[in-house]
């Protein structure tokens, strides 16, 4: 027990070089939103709104795009660990297919068809025209996001976490100086409103992607690098082998992303106030939820690096300990989020209506009671359960609460009863809890691994072993 709760330094350097930065990569972005919603609070409630609706396909595709990224560095790290540069090789360029592909098609729809998209999350004609706008220019984002998330995740699978910090920082930076000067107007560019949001977004997308260009080039072992010129052929029969190893986490995120993308279908049809009111909370949230993405993703790779160097023992005793950090992590928000809430809302958007700060202020405080559930489940589902090969199951837990449960009481009391948001949301949210239990008990029960996995056992000594969890 107090090597888990009080772990080695081997553990400790493992969060501070891949754990640590996976959070501030992820903080990064979520922090570059909500400075985003701070800088357009002031062309009003309907363009915040409007915003974040639009931002909705981006959210869905993201985390599709992640599933994928996720499947791949389930293999990546454990080809890292067996040194096979070859294996390496082909998982990148499969994930680099699917993700691609998949966003070219979201991106078309979104510059070609912006206001049939828009009727998907909201009625109202005004969200609609503002996401309009601020989808046909924002559209193409996402291929180079998808270009660069396959290299963070091969990054991260190679130990080299640190790396990735640079291309984020700097292209955030970038954006955040070009917001200003497209939505409101500087050195000569005329004011283009939500139209020079998206711009921005897309400039630094195009910096960020050609960064991590060079930093793939110079960074990256020549052996584990692709090769335009020796490329293998992506066959029908790797692409199939590719997907039945990984469908069960793609699948899990696409739900799951679908799934919280229907939840805006609810949400969309509020009041004005209610939806700016929500983006606001959300993009809080998201900044806090940085900490637990780097417990989970940070966990694949260091439990499926033991795994692939056969060191099973560790991996368990690996499993136990991002456990027990995830739900430190999930207390430390509850705090940090209900104690900074006031402050936070105060001082980046009092430009919005006093109504809709208010509504923030409850929300983010209801999003922050749930977070030691979502950090506890996330560390499991994400984490566990994924480098353990228990993937179909994981996808179970992450999906089944949102259309068994969270759909139907958003339907009945957001779309039939007319209830407010702030009756709503914590209902519907509720489902982290439920998920909470189901991965805690699967974890405790020592179901988190296929047992072929790890079938080799290192012999145990005097009757005191790790165990399963």
């Amino acid at each position: 027990m107090r090597s888990i709760l009080f772990p080695d330094r081997s553990f400790w350097k493992d969060v501070f070089f891949l754990t640590f930065p996976i959070a501030i990569q992820n903080m990064s972005a979520s922090l570059l939103a909500l400075l985003d919603v701070s800088i357009i609070k002031s062309l009003g409630d309907e363009t915040v709104g409007a915003v974040s609706l639009a931002n909705q396909f981006s959210f869905v595709t993201n985390n599709m795009t992640f599933g994928i990224t996720s499947g791949a560095s389930i293999f990546l790290a454990r080809y890292f660990g067996e040194k096979n540069p070859d294996k390496v090789k082909e998982t990148f360029s499969l994930s680099l297919f699917f993700s691609l592909s998949l966003n070219l098609v979201v991106s078309l729809v979104c510059m070609l068809f912006p206001g049939c998209a828009m009727t998907v999350f909201t009625d109202k004609a005004a969200l609609i025209s503002l996401g309009s706008d601020y989808l046909r220019i924002v559209g193409f984002s996402y291929v180079l996001m998808a270009a660069n998330t396959c290299m963070t995740a091969l990054f991260r699978s190679a130990n080299k976490a640190l790396y990735v910090l640079i291309p984020t920082f700097l292209s955030l930076s970038f954006k955040t100086i070009l917001n200003y000067i497209f939505i409101y107007g500087a050195f000569g560019v005329a004011p283009l409103g939500i139209r020079g949001a998206a711009l921005s977004t897309l400039i630094a997308r195009t910096v960020e992607f050609l960064l991590y260009l060079i930093l793939y080039h110079y960074c990256v072992p020549k052996d584990y690098r692709l090769s335009f010129v020796k490329r293998g052929r992506l066959t029908f029969e790797k692409c199939k082998n590719f997907l039945r190893s990984t469908y069960a986490v793609i699948l899990n995120e696409s739900l799951w992303a679908i799934g919280l993308g229907l939840f805006s279908v609810i949400f969309g049809r509020m009041q004005v106030e209610e939806i700016s009111a929500l983006n606001i909370a959300k993009t809080l949230e998201e900044l806090f939820n940085s900490l637990f993405y780097g417990v989970g993703i940070g966990a694949v790779v260091v439990i499926g690096r033991n795994i692939g160097a056969q060191d099973f023992e560790k991996a368990k005793l690996s499993a136990k300990r991002y456990i027990v950090l995830g739900a430190e992590i999930g207390l430390l928000i509850l705090v940090l989020m209900a104690g900074s809430r006031n402050i936070i809302v105060d001082s980046f958007f009092s430009g919005l209506s006093v109504k809709t700060m208010e509504i923030a202020k409850i929300l983010i405080l209801e999003f922050a009671l749930l977070m030691p559930f979502r950090s506890t489940a996330s560390a499991i589902i994400m984490g566990l359960m994924r480098a353990g090969g228990t993937t179909q199951k994981a996808m179970l837990y992450d999906t089944l609460p949102i259309y068994l449960y969270s759909l139907p009481v958003g339907i009945l009391l957001g779309l039939v009863l007319k209830l407010p948001i702030v009756v709503v949301l914590p209902a519907m949210y509720a489902k982290r809890i439920i998920k909470a239990v189901l991965s805690l008990v699967t974890a405790l029960r020592g179901k988190w691994y296929q047992k072929e996995l790890m079938r080799e056992q290192i012999k145990q000594r005097n009757n005191q072993s790790i165990g399963a969890i």
